[in-house]
């Protein structure tokens, strides 16, 4: 009977052992997972790279983009954020004195924008889409290009994957955003002067950024 008793124990200090790893690595994950209040601030930072779309009139090249961003989570599944984001390229456009010729000139972006994300946190790694309006303006345009880009509209459009590093604290999100451009085109003269029928473009950037989680 002693040797039942003992033998039934072993077997139990075995299994333990065998188990506890998976239960602690399965608690890894939970303390990685979705956070379960409702009602925290976000204040993120990220680092990407921008490039064009559907270029009519001027060729830009991919450049560096810059964001930061602020927001506020309603549920789990809704949030809503504020985002300003800076991103630097170079650019060919037709020379006004000789048309047929190009020039290269760098430039600089702003974004600014409110948008609607949509996540679905039941997973480690959370699918999100998002959408908002938004304006941007071109700024540092050489005058040599007799090209303007004031402030315009935008319709922010995004898909992305977010983790939590650290539960309910702090996050990494990769995202592919790709930006509707409105007002582009450039005057009836200018354009005459540089030899074109239309300046149209609409820009994208992948970013990758971290967010703070606060109550």
């Amino acid at each position: 009977m002693f040797r039942t008793i003992r033998l039934i124990g072993i077997t139990g200090v075995f299994f333990g052992e065998l188990f506890t790893p998976s239960v602690q690595a399965f608690d890894v994950l939970d303390r990685q997972a979705s956070y379960h209040d409702s009602k925290y601030i976000t204040l993120g930072a990220g680092l990407g790279f921008t490039g064009f779309a559907f270029q009519e009139g001027i060729d830009g090249d991919p450049g560096f983009a810059f964001r930061v961003s602020g927001g506020h989570h309603f549920n789990r599944y809704l949030q809503a954020e504020i985002l300003y984001e800076f991103s630097t390229f170079r650019f060919h456009s037709p020379d006004p004195i000789a048309p047929t010729t190009q020039l290269s000139t760098r430039s600089a972006m702003n974004n600014e924008m409110i948008r609607f994300v949509l996540t679905y946190p039941a997973v480690l790694l959370q699918p999100y889409v998002s959408a908002g309006i938004g304006g941007y303006n071109w700024i540092g345009v050489n005058d040599e290009t007799a090209l303007s880009f004031p402030i315009n509209f935008s319709l922010p459009l995004a898909a992305g994957l977010r983790a939590y590093i650290y539960k309910n604290l702090v996050s990494m999100d990769l995202d592919f955003n790709y930006y509707i451009l409105f007002g582009e085109n450039q005057s009836a003269d200018t354009l005459t002067l540089l030899g074109l029928d239309k300046v149209s473009f609409d820009s994208y950037a992948f970013m990758t950024s971290f967010t703070f989680h606060f109550l």
